[in-house]
């Protein structure tokens, strides 16, 4: 039974697309958009002031921030509905995880899902060294293990640095969005999904009131 509840949906993204866990709970249904011109679908991280992202210290200065890009949807998620369960049919201000609040201690839209994490691991049995942010080390790894261009895996991770720069200042948008999805789909990711699939099929829908 999987009934793929935020929490669930945030470790699908992070173990896909190595983005921080900040970041994936933040975003609001507009900041997944379909390009035309390609047909990818990608994470916008890139054109929106309001985004609290690792990286932006001047507000409003968005200029050659590490953390501002466009991460496009891996295949997996694509297969596994995240289009149809999280952004098709909804109003673009929503945000994509409304169960999440970042009205916290922290003001973090992370730590809850942190923390949530955290106890399913500890009752998993996994180490303690497991924490959210491995997700994110390990799409690093893969992708430079895989062969994926260190530019083209910097741009995805948002790691700043001159290869980075250098290589997407001469790349158009369309040119950025096929570089990056053919590298995010170079990812082999050790989940079996068509037997996630099936449990889906199974299970009740996910309740935005779930707070998981």
């Amino acid at each position: 039974c999987i009934p793929r509840t935020p929490l669930w949906w945030g470790v699908i993204i992070a173990a896909h697309q190595g983005m921080r866990r900040e970041e994936i709970f933040q975003l609001c249904v507009r900041h997944v958009v379909y390009d035309e011109e390609t047909g990818i679908w990608y994470f916008d991280l890139k054109t929106d002031k309001t985004l609290k992202l690792k990286g932006d210290k001047r507000k409003g200065k968005l200029r050659d921030k590490p953390s501002r890009r466009l991460v496009p949807l891996h295949n997996n998620l694509l297969r596994l509905g995240f289009l149809a369960a999280r952004v098709q049919g909804r109003n673009g201000d929503e945000r994509l995880f409304p169960e999440i609040s970042g009205n916290n201690q922290q003001r973090s839209w992370g730590a809850a899902p942190g923390r949530r994490f955290s106890e399913f691991k500890t009752a998993a049995g996994f180490p303690s060294e497991l924490d959210f942010h491995a997700f994110r080390h390990s799409v690093c790894t893969l992708l430079y293990r895989a062969g994926v261009n260190i530019a083209h895996a910097e741009e995805l991770v948002g790691h700043s640095s001159a290869a980075r720069k250098s290589t997407f200042r001469v790349y158009n948008k369309g040119q950025t969005l096929q570089a990056l999805k053919s590298a995010i789909d170079t990812l082999e990711i050790p989940i079996d999904v068509d037997r996630i699939l099936d449990a889906i099929s199974k299970a009740p829908p996910a309740s935005f009131d779930d707070q998981d």
